[in-house]
């Protein structure tokens, strides 16, 4: 099996050495920040809005891409972001490239207190959502089929989950003790990413989301207070329907 990982930050790693180790040759697009990663052929790309010169076409010439660059809060523009993915368009051919993933955010449902499904009708209420769901537009309408996984907050080794805490002190927002969450372990979405790829789910989407949404403060493990924020709960039925995906790192653990 021919790999190809467009972004190698911390999941995009994650999934190189998993699928290394099971004797796939994979390919990485690194930048000079990025860690080596033992038996990843690197492959230096770095993408932008504006980028012009020509793409390595040894790069694209694989069995499945998995596309993870993130949305950028540092983008000018939020459609920046599709015009990021756009200058791929020369490179996605169908009779090289069998399968595209790409993996989305959770955070293209609105917070109504829903439950959030893969078949809702979503109106985007703010510019990461618009640029979000543009992307993932793009990359299903491409001639390569393509599949969209909806990850929820990733956690797991060198990603630990205090760290959303964290963040949101540092930014003074209010911690919402009350608020459900929507997690995903690193381990269940490498599962869920396998089985897409092994059971060839193409022209869909999947929410990546642990189906147990606690609290943030039993999450957590940490008084966090009662108070509940604007929330959704994202649901996984179908990838547990459809892929027969157990999750085995329950989220309150």
């Amino acid at each position: 099996m021919r790999l190809s990982l467009l972004g190698t930050g911390w999941l995009g790693s994650a999934l190189a050495k998993h699928y290394i180790a099971q004797g796939w040759s994979v390919m990485g697009s690194t930048t000079n920040e990025d860690p080596k990663i033992s038996g990843l052929q690197h492959v230096p790309i770095q993408l932008s809005a504006t980028h012009t010169d020509p793409l390595p076409s040894e790069f694209f010439n694989t069995d499945c891409l998995i596309v993870t660059l993130p949305f950028r809060r540092s983008f000018i523009d939020p459609m920046d972001y599709l015009k990021q993915c756009e200058t791929l368009s020369p490179l996605l051919d169908p009779s090289v490239i069998q399968h595209v993933i790409f993996t989305s955010s959770t955070g293209v449902y609105p917070n109504h207190g829903q439950l959030a499904k893969e078949s809702d009708s979503i109106v985007p209420e703010t510019d990461r959502q618009r640029a979000l769901l543009a992307v993932e537009d793009y990359f299903l309408s491409s001639p390569v089929p393509a599949t969209v996984v909806r990850l929820g907050g990733l956690y797991g080794p060198g990603r630990e989950k205090g760290r959303f805490i964290a963040a949101r002190k540092a930014r003074g927002q209010a911690l919402g003790g009350g608020t459900p969450v929507n997690m995903i372990h690193l381990y269940d979405c490498i599962k869920l990413i396998t089985a897409i790829i092994q059971k060839q789910k193409t022209n869909t989407i999947y929410n990546g989301v642990h189906p147990g949404h606690p609290t943030k403060s039993r999450f957590y493990g940490i008084n966090l207070g009662n108070d509940c924020l604007e929330h959704k709960r994202v649901c996984s039925q179908k990838a547990t329907d459809e892929l027969g995906l157990v999750f085995q790192n329950h989220a309150t653990l």
